[in-house]
């Protein structure tokens, strides 16, 4: 992987990390539709966010600037460590349907076995 990739996005395009984060932005949005004053509460929290985050950026730009080299040397490190976490855990190259699906089939595995050996013990 090239150095200019950055390793928070690249972990972001993960099949597991990215369904993850659709899941959670779905439930979000659910909740805020489904529910109108958690939804004026959440409208009003994600503007005063966004405003925060951009004063925080505007401020903070002149000293991340000045940290570029050093930040592109932590982005290095990570990046060779995600490549071992793709390498060691092919888990996650899959969706969250995927990983639940995986999942339930081995607990209904596990299950049926506990009944096989219970049975035989009767």
């Amino acid at each position: 992987m090239l150095n200019s990739t950055s390793a928070v996005l690249r972990a972001t395009r993960l099949p597991l990390v990215r369904s993850a984060l659709q899941s959670v932005t779905t439930a979000y949005s659910g909740v805020k539709g489904r529910y109108p004053l958690l939804g004026m509460v959440g409208g009003v929290a994600e503007v005063g966010v966004r405003s925060v985050s951009y004063q925080a950026m505007r401020r903070a730009t002149p000293l991340l600037q000045s940290l570029e080299p050093q930040i592109e040397v932590a982005n290095s490190y990570a990046l060779v460590g995600l490549d071992s976490l793709e390498r060691n855990f092919p888990i996650l190259n899959q969706s969250t349907e995927e990983v639940c699906f995986v999942l339930h089939i081995r607990n209904q595995k596990i299950s049926q076995t506990q009944h096989l050996i219970t049975n035989m013990f009767d």
